[in-house]
């Protein structure tokens, strides 16, 4: 009976030691909207290639889109969960996009720099330069440890068209 009780006082420590480690974080998912420089507002449609109400993007940089006039840039947003409730957090949040094999941008956001008391998943802003033509813009978010292991990545892509 002594040896029982002993291995399952072993078991249940096991088990206790395997907590999730909250000071991960997980890329989930991406977002991105058109920005409007004669106007200066970003449109409230996710552009994203997948999106069952995603609109088709034919002359974005030339303002063929909705007749919302002319964008040159976008705004993504990587969906990120994990704990923020510190200003001490540590890791980041890398983004790249790629139209083909060009890189557009290559950007990275401290999680120090967000905080959220309550929730466990939050939204990362960046800004992309140069988008609304040449075919597919491929968007990659990776959470990295203080270290810069990649701990999660994510992948979406825009459909943009300018052909005519």
């Amino acid at each position: 009976m002594a040896r029982w009780l002993a291995s399952l006082v072993l078991l249940a420590g096991a088990f206790v030691g395997r907590s999730r480690d909250v000071s991960k974080h997980e890329a989930v998912d991406i977002r991105a909207s058109l920005y409007f420089q004669e106007a200066g507002q970003f449109g409230t449609d996710n552009i994203v290639a997948g999106d069952s109400e995603a609109p088709p993007l034919h002359h974005a940089l030339t303002g063929g889109f909705h007749g919302q006039g002319p964008s040159g840039a976008t705004l993504v947003l990587v969906k990120v969960r994990g704990t923020f409730a510190s200003s001490s957090q540590r890791g980041s949040v890398r983004l790249t996009a790629k139209p083909g094999d060009r890189i557009l941008a290559d950007r990275s956001a401290q999680l120090s720099d967000f905080y959220s008391a309550e929730r466990t998943e939050i939204w990362i802003p960046f800004l992309v330069y140069g988008t609304g033509c040449g075919g597919e813009l491929k968007l990659t978010a990776s959470t990295r440890s203080p270290q810069q292991n990649v701990e999660s990545t994510v992948t979406r892509a825009i459909a943009f068209d300018c052909s005519e």
